[in-house]
């Protein structure tokens, strides 16, 4: 297993620092958590992977807006989202305006098994807004 820090930087990328966006593979599946500007560097990363999830911990510009990157990507993504659990609303419902690439949304939750991948998530209740 190997993992890649594609993106650290805050509400808007720089030259030096893309937004958030982490990238763990697998084998032949990558899981890609959140969804920052970080994206688009991810494809030298993904040669020969037959899978990839997409996990966002929140709807944070900075945490959605790599989504526009979804077509460089060598396999379409299915997308894990928080929607239901912390926001109430359907992921896929929240993320509309942000994701014309996006094809299949899943809920995530505090636990789940996504292809490799043992997922846990916890809600953070000190961030302004549900992440």
């Amino acid at each position: 297993m190997n993992a890649w820090l594609l993106g650290s930087g805050g509400w808007i990328p720089s030259a030096a620092r893309e937004t958030t966006c982490v990238l763990v593979r697998d084998g032949g599946h990558a899981l890609i958590l959140d969804a920052g500007t970080g994206l688009q560097n991810a494809a030298p990363y993904l040669d020969g992977v037959t899978r990839i999830d997409v996990a966002l911990t929140h709807f944070h510009l900075d945490h959605v807006f790599g989504l526009s990157y979804l077509p460089s990507l060598p396999v379409v993504p299915e997308i894990w989202a928080p929607g239901a659990w912390l926001y109430d609303r359907p992921s896929q419902e929240i993320l509309g305006p942000v994701s014309p690439f996006v094809e299949t949304v899943h809920e995530l939750g505090t636990h789940q098994r996504i292809g490799a991948f043992d997922l846990r998530a916890r809600a953070q209740p000190r961030h302004w807004h549900p992440t």
